[in-house]
C-alpha cells in the first residue's frame, strides 16, 4: 500500500498498517478531550467536551462536503476554537463492512490475521489491501471449538484516502472507528460500574438510509445489525400518504418531532412512520431474542433510539408496543447538555450528534487506529 507521498500520507499509511481494535484501554485522563470526527456522507460533524467523558460540550461545527468530500480548507477554519489535536474517526456509510463469523480460539495477530482472511472470502474481495478486526461476541466455543465473532473490514487504502484530509486539516487522529459502534458507546458509558457491568440494552440508530441495531452487555458489543431502513423510507411514505413531495415530507416530519403539528396530519405522519420503520422493529424483536435465547444474556434492561431520524413520532409507540416490560429510555441529561450548544440544537440535535459525541469520549488509548 502506497500512501499519498506527503508527511501526513506517510503518517497515515503507518497508523493503518497498525489498524487495530481491542476494546478500548482506561487510563486516567489528561489534557482536553479527544475530539469526536464524523464524516457523513454529505457533511462532516466535528464535536469535542468540555473536559475528557463531560456532557458539557466545549464546541461543535458542522461543516458540508464540497465536490462529493472532506473540503479541508473549511474544516482547517472551523477547527479553530478546538484545544488539541487528537481525534477519533468516523469513516464516511459504506466505506467498512460488518459480517458475522466464526473463528477458532486463536490471539493477538493471529486472530487478526485469520479474521483478515475470513473477511476476504466472506467479501469475496483480495485480502491484501483489506484491514480486519474481529470483535469477540461469546464467551464459550462451541462444539467445533469455533467463538462467535463480528468482523469489522474495510481497504487500508480507502481508509488513508479518508483520513489525509483530516491531518491536512490539523488534527492528528488516534482511532478510527465505525459509527455505529460510537453512538451505542453513548448509552453505555457508564456501564463501566460493576453493578451495570451485564446490563443488556439495544440501542436503535434509525440513520437517513440505513438503521443500526447494536445490542451491548455493560460496554461490550454482542450483537450488531443494519437495517436498510432510514428517514427516506419515511419521507417517501409520508409524500406518498399526504401527496407532497419528499422534500415537504422530510419538514413535515421535522415539524411532528418538534410537536408543531396536532390532529389528522400528525396521526398520519405516525401511521405514516409506523408503517416504514416496521422492518425496523420486527430486526430489533430478532435482536434481543438472540441477546435472551441464544447468547441467554438475560432480559433487556432498557432500549434507546437515536440518530437522524429517531424521534420520529410513532416509533416509540411501535416499539412499546412491541417490547412491553423493557422501557424506552432518554437520556434527558445528556440531550440538554448536547442541545445547550447552539450548532448541535440547530443541526438536528442530540440524536444527530450521537456518533460524534460517541467519538469524542472513546476512552483514551496508546496511538492506535481501530476499525
Amino acid at each position: 500500500m502506497s500512501p499519498t507521498p506527503s508527511a501526513s500520507g506517510d503518517f497515515a499509511g503507518e497508523l493503518v498498517r497498525r489498524i487495530r481494535m481491542p476494546q478500548p484501554r482506561r487510563r486516567a485522563a489528561r489534557g482536553p478531550s479527544n475530539i469526536g470526527v464524523e464524516i457523513d456522507s454529505d457533511r462532516t460533524r466535528v464535536v469535542q467536551p468540555r473536559r475528557p467523558g463531560s456532557e458539557e460540550i466545549r464546541r461543535a461545527v458542522e461543516v458540508p462536503h464540497a465536490n462529493g468530500g472532506v473540503d479541508v480548507t473549511a474544516l482547517r477554519n472551523a477547527l479553530r476554537g478546538f484545544a488539541g489535536r487528537n481525534a477519533v474517526v468516523s469513516p464516511p456509510p459504506g466505506l467498512l463492512e460488518l459480517r458475522p463469523v466464526r473463528l477458532p480460539r486463536l490471539v493477538g495477530e493471529e486472530l487478526r490475521e485469520a479474521a483478515r482472511w475470513e473477511a476476504a472470502s466472506v467479501l469475496e474481495v483480495e485480502g491484501a489491501d483489506l484491514v480486519a478486526e474481529p470483535i469477540v461476541v461469546s464467551g464459550h466455543p462451541g462444539e467445533d471449538g469455533r467463538l462467535e465473532m463480528l468482523v469489522i473490514a474495510g481497504h487500508s487504502s480507502q481508509i488513508v484516502n479518508v483520513l489525509e484530509p483530516v491531518f491536512e486539516a490539523g488534527l492528528r487522529p488516534i482511532a478510527v472507528e465505525p459509527g455505529f459502534l460510537a453512538g451505542a458507546r453513548v448509552f453505555t458509558r457508564r456501564s463501566r460500574r460493576d453493578a451495570e457491568r451485564n446490563e443488556v440494552r439495544l440501542v436503535i440508530e434509525v440513520g437517513i438510509d440505513t438503521s443500526w441495531l447494536v445490542v451491548m452487555q455493560g460496554d461490550a458489543v454482542v450483537f450488531a445489525k443494519s437495517v436498510e431502513v432510514g428517514a427516506s423510507d419515511i419521507h417517501r411514505e409520508i409524500s406518498r400518504d399526504l401527496g407532497i413531495s419528499e422534500s415537504e415530507a422530510n419538514s413535515t416530519r421535522i415539524d411532528a418531532v418538534e410537536e408543531r403539528l396536532d390532529g389528522l396530519v400528525l396521526e398520519a405522519v405516525r401511521d405514516c412512520v409506523r408503517r416504514s420503520t416496521r422492518p425496523i422493529v420486527e430486526e430489533a424483536s430478532m435482536a434481543l431474542r438472540y441477546a435472551t435465547v441464544s447468547a441467554r444474556l438475560g432480559r433487556a434492561r432498557a432500549i434507546h433510539v437515536t440518530g437522524f431520524a429517531g424521534r420520529s413520532p410513532g416509533l416509540a409507540q411501535a416499539l412499546d408496543a412491541a417490547f412491553p416490560g423493557v422501557p424506552l429510555e432518554v437520556d434527558h441529561v445528556l440531550d440538554a447538555h448536547l442541545e445547550a450548544n447552539p450548532t448541535i440544537n440547530q443541526s438536528g440535535g442530540a440524536p444527530t450528534w450521537s456518533r460524534a459525541y460517541g467519538l469524542a469520549i472513546r476512552p483514551l488509548v496508546p496511538m492506535e487506529i481501530a476499525v
